[in-house]
């Protein structure tokens, strides 16, 4: 959940820092920093890390100030719950980012853990004979850790990609090449789609007849989607569904079930895919030429086998049933009510929201996200003004929603934030 609200924060244009242990608190956090509102990850959402060491960690820095390096850290947080577990998470995690990077850390990790232990004699650090030096704890040398590893670390303990994605080198060539996961809709049934992303989770079935496919979790910069790979596509390419594989796929979108899935018709790992472009060996449009065949065999005996109590997708009928003419007054009256909703205040102007330390950022943050992201496309910008209570100054914070401003959408405003928080400006 806590990755859905963080993805919820940036798309509309509200930045999420990594966790820290002289930054951040129990839960997410607004901090201020230069001209920007951020929100600063709690330090309970790591993995492994328990509410004990969480508490201790902000009450010592709130008595004795911000930690200045690992050894005092150490040193300050005396208690039993700071041990390899938690350690090595806060580490993975980035939380000790402050003291060293995160490759050095954790080759001395086992350094730490003794020195904690044993409570380091005090004094003047002296530099050590081999290697670097810290206030007592002679560390070891350790090459950088690789991007892509760190990034596999977050993910394992914080649910999601921070300080980067995976996809970060070759992000201007999939925005050219290929579609966002987020931007497929129910109204693109059997539409041809190529996607890209990092594999996620994956599940490994056998059909009736004794083939095994696959389903698997694709991830972009701003979504996930699932991916269907039937027995021949499998056959032909068992090699890349492994989770943290990062693959282009194309196939055909189908919203059976009322969702959105890609059955996947070919995929290439993004190196080759790459390749590929620098050949001119791809076309910007992915469409496949022919849906007849082997493919489309397939899914259909696929679908077919939901009957027999084989894992398929649903499918929901349509009933048509007669109105009574008594009942035509009652949904003459439902049509102008729905009318009524879709009518906009304004067509040119501004939508502002307020928000302040007084809300629940983690609950009215995604809840606002959801309501603008399922209204109605338009041309009027909506605008978070956050307000700093501690500074008494308030910042514009333009989302990346423009939307048309009809009441429905006021109301919906007006059920999350209260009247007082949601205005307009007309032009």
């Amino acid at each position: 959940r806590i990755a859905i609200e963080v993805e919820e924060c940036r798309q509309i244009g509200i930045e999420v820092l990594p966790p820290s242990v002289n930054k951040s608190f129990g839960n997410f956090t607004v901090v201020d920093e230069g001209q920007k509102t951020l929100i600063r990850f709690g330090l309970r959402a790591i993995k492994n890390v328990g509410e004990n060491i969480v508490e201790e960690i902000v009450k010592e820095r709130k008595r004795g100030g911000e930690y200045k390096n690992v050894s005092e850290f150490l040193k300050r947080i005396n208690h039993k719950d700071l041990n390899k577990k938690s350690l090595e998470s806060l580490i993975k995690a980035g939380a000790l980012k402050d003291f060293g990077e995160r490759g050095l850390l954790m080759a001395n990790l086992e350094k730490f853990l003794q020195y904690h232990k044993q409570q380091a004699q005090k004094g003047n650090a002296v530099q050590g004979l081999f290697g670097e030096e810290v206030d007592g704890i002679t560390l070891l040398e350790a090459e950088k850790i690789p991007v892509d590893q760190k990034l596999i670390w977050e993910k394992e303990l914080l649910g999601l990609f921070i300080s980067g994605h995976p996809l970060d080198d070759f992000k201007d060539k999939l925005d050219e090449f290929t579609v966002s996961v987020s931007k497929l809709t129910l109204k693109d049934d059997r539409r041809s789609v190529r996607v890209a992303g990092v594999i996620g989770k994956v599940k490994k079935i056998q059909t009736r007849a004794g083939d095994s496919m696959v389903f698997a979790e694709i991830e972009d910069f701003k979504g996930k989607a699932e991916l269907i790979i039937f027995p021949r596509v499998f056959q032909e390419n068992q090699e890349y569904w492994i989770a943290g594989l990062k693959i282009v796929a194309e196939g055909k979108i189908s919203t059976k079930d009322e969702s959105v899935k890609i059955l996947v018709d070919k995929v290439y790992e993004i190196k080759d895919f790459m390749k590929m472009l620098t050949e001119n060996k791809v076309d910007k449009e992915y469409e496949r030429k022919v849906e007849k065949g082997e493919f489309w065999k397939e899914k259909r005996n696929f679908y077919a086998n939901r009957n027999k109590g084989q894992q398929g997708f649903s499918e929901k009928k349509t009933e048509l049933t007669q109105i009574d003419p008594r009942e035509l007054v009652l949904l003459k009256k439902q049509i102008a009510k729905n009318e009524n909703k879709q009518k906009e205040i304004i067509t040119k102007g501004k939508i502002f929201l307020f928000l302040d330390k007084t809300i629940n950022f983690e609950i009215i943050v995604p809840r606002i996200n959801i309501t603008l992201s399922n209204s109605v496309r338009g041309e009027i910008p909506v605008i978070l003004k956050i307000k700093n209570d501690e500074k008494n100054a308030e910042k514009e914070l333009r989302t990346a929603f423009s939307v048309k401003f009809t009441n429905k959408l006021r109301q919906e405003l007006f059920d999350i934030l209260s009247e007082e928080r949601v205005k307009w400006e007309k032009e």
